[in-house]
């Protein structure tokens, strides 16, 4: 009895810490316009470019990390040799296309993330510096952040963890990430075609196997998680049309399958015995999974 109950502890632990959704994070869905192909949930320069252009500084990869995780990451570069002025600059940022990373909140998270992790590849030319960056908001103010630069080649995939600059905060609602193949401090000084990969973002905790990719790239959240009574979803600007929502206990038992209409945001769980559940959505435009902890 005691053995169990410490591992029904362990198992809450690791939930309460997942912090939050990064959209896209593994960079596996992507909506093709013209000769412009985009990362969902992210913007880039090349929402600035033609449709017909030949130029584009975002694109797909098929070049991925790690192999047993999805199919493509995201390829950020400079094309200054085709496009000589702004358009050139390798800059993606969640959210929309209002500015060139705007400091605003970009997606929800919940909890209190400590570092943004990922892998990545940086091939710089005459001197570039690549730029990750992320902040963490709460009630639309930036609490904390942080950031990580490179100007030496990484030719292989390399893991990354990039610290918050403080971790004295209280929990945060809210998040943005800005990655650059360039220094995106000294925004249109470009000095060569300097190339960087990314793939399969998370906080806190690297992502090193299918299922933890699974549960990290999906396109909504819960709250609160532990929950007693009641968990109010958020599908961001995801269509709410015919979703479907089952959730399995410890066991892999479906003990709830729920039908959710665009009116219907707020499920009761009242019914739930205290324990672990994973909670999966599908959709017509989306699939994933998340960990549900009912706690009382």
């Amino acid at each position: 009895m005691k053995l169990n109950f410490l591992i029904f502890m362990f198992l809450i632990a690791l939930a309460i810490r997942t912090p939050g959704q990064i959209p896209n994070s593994g960079f596996e869905n992507w909506a093709i316009e013209g000769n412009c192909i985009q990362p969902s949930g992210w913007a880039c320069i090349n929402d600035w470019m033609g449709l017909t252009e030949n130029c584009y500084s975002v694109s797909r990869s098929d070049d991925h990390y790690p192999a047993s995780v999805g199919n493509y990451s995201i390829k950020i570069e400079n094309t200054i040799s085709i496009w000589p002025d702004w358009g050139a600059a390798g800059l993606v940022w969640t959210g929309d296309s209002t500015g060139f990373g705007t400091d605003q909140p970009a997606f929800p998270v919940t909890g209190h993330p400590t570092s943004l992790c990922g892998y990545y590849k940086f091939i710089p030319q005459l001197g570039d510096t690549m730029f990750i960056y992320f902040a963490l908001y709460k009630n639309g103010i930036e609490v904390t952040g942080g950031g990580f630069m490179e100007n030496a080649t990484i030719s292989e995939w390399t893991s990354f963890n990039i610290p918050v600059s403080n971790t004295d905060y209280a929990d945060v609602d809210s998040a943005r990430i800005m990655m650059s193949s360039f220094n995106a401090d000294n925004f249109g000084i470009l000095y060569g075609n300097s190339v960087l990969y990314v793939d399969n973002l998370s906080f806190d905790n690297l992502i090193s196997g299918i299922d933890e990719a699974q549960m990290q790239n999906i396109l909504f959240t819960f709250n609160p998680n532990p929950a007693s009574d009641y968990v109010m979803f958020n599908f961001g600007k995801t269509n709410t049309e015919n979703i479907t929502i089952e959730i399995y206990n410890s066991t892999g038992t479906l003990v709830r399958r729920i039908f959710l209409n665009q009116s219907q945001e707020k499920l009761d769980v009242t019914d739930l015995c205290s324990g672990i559940y994973i909670v999966s959505v599908k959709s017509n435009n989306f699939t994933g999974k998340q960990k549900l902890v009912i706690q009382r």
